[in-house]
C-alpha cells in the first residue's frame, strides 16, 4: 500500500477520496483547510466549504492574504461557503439525518457544482460539531452518507476532528470509528502548537492510540487485498 504524506493527499486526491485530519488547534485546522481550497481551485475545481463562523473567517483571512479574491470566486460559483450548524439544523430529524434534506441542501449543490466545473471538492465540519455535542452516532451516520455520496457524484472531500472532542480516556476506540469512515487519514503533526489544548504527556498518549489504529486498519486492508492461498 503506498503512503502519502498530508500535503499530498491534501494537494491532488483522487475523485472518492474521503480524508480525515485530526488536529490539535483551530489554527492547524484553519491552515489545512486554506491548503486544501486554493489547491482545488488552482486546479480550476469547484470548491464548497461547510463550516463554523469561525473556520469561516479564519479560511477567508488566509485566501485574501494569497491574494484570492473571494468575493469573485464566490460571484463565479466557484467556491461556496455554508454555515455547519445552520445546515445541520436544517438535516437532522431527532437527532437523525433525513435523507432527503441531505440530497437537497449536500447532494444537489455538489451536483450543480460538478455539472459545471467537472471536479468538486467539498470541506465539512458537521461532523466535528456533532462529535463535540457527544452526538456520535449521528456523526457516524452523516460520515455514512457522505460516503454514499462520493460513490454516485464523485468528488473529494476533507473532514477535520479535534482532538480536545475525543475522549482522552477512549482514544484509540474514537479514533478507529472515525478512521474507518475514511480513505485517508492526517494525524495531528508533531510541530502543531498543541500546549494550549492538551498537555505534553496526552499528545503522546493521542499519538499511541493513532498509531495502534492506523496499524490494525492497514493489517485489515492488507488482508482484504492479499489473493487467496491455492
Amino acid at each position: 500500500m503506498k503512503k502519502y504524506s498530508g500535503l499530498e493527499i491534501l494537494t491532488d486526491p483522487a475523485a472518492g477520496n474521503h480524508i480525515v485530519k485530526v488536529c490539535h488547534d483551530a489554527a492547524t485546522r484553519a491552515e489545512a483547510v486554506t491548503y486544501y481550497i486554493e489547491k482545488g481551485l488552482s486546479n480550476e475545481e469547484a470548491v464548497i466549504v461547510i463550516a463554523r463562523p469561525e473556520l469561516r473567517k479564519a479560511v477567508i483571512a488566509l485566501m485574501e492574504m494569497q491574494g484570492l479574491n473571494v468575493p469573485l470566486l464566490k460571484e463565479q460559483g466557484k467556491l461556496k461557503f455554508f454555515d455547519a450548524e445552520f445546515l445541520l439544523s436544517n438535516l437532522l430529524v431527532k437527532d437523525e439525518v433525513d435523507l432527503n434534506a441531505f440530497q437537497k441542501f449536500i447532494g444537489v449543490p455538489i451536483q450543480t457544482a460538478k455539472r459545471k466545473y467537472g471536479k468538486v471538492r467539498a470541506f465539512g465540519e458537521m461532523v466535528d460539531v456533532l462529535w463535540k455535542t457527544g452526538r456520535n452516532d449521528t456523526a457516524l451516520q452523516l460520515e455514512d452518507l457522505w460516503n454514499q455520496l462520493l460513490q454516485s457524484h464523485q468528488f473529494s472531500l476533507l473532514h477535520t476532528y479535534s482532538v480536545e472532542n475525543l475522549d482522552p480516556n477512549n482514544y484509540e476506540e474514537s479514533l478507529e470509528l472515525i478512521c474507518r469512515c475514511h480513505t485517508h487519514h492526517i494525524s495531528a503533526q508533531k510541530h502543531d502548537p498543541s500546549d494550549f489544548t492538551i498537555g505534553e504527556a496526552m499528545s503522546d498518549i493521542f499519538g499511541i492510540a493513532w498509531n495502534r489504529v492506523m496499524k490494525k486498519i492497514i493489517t485489515q486492508k492488507n488482508s482484504i487485498q492479499m489473493p487467496p492461498v491455492a
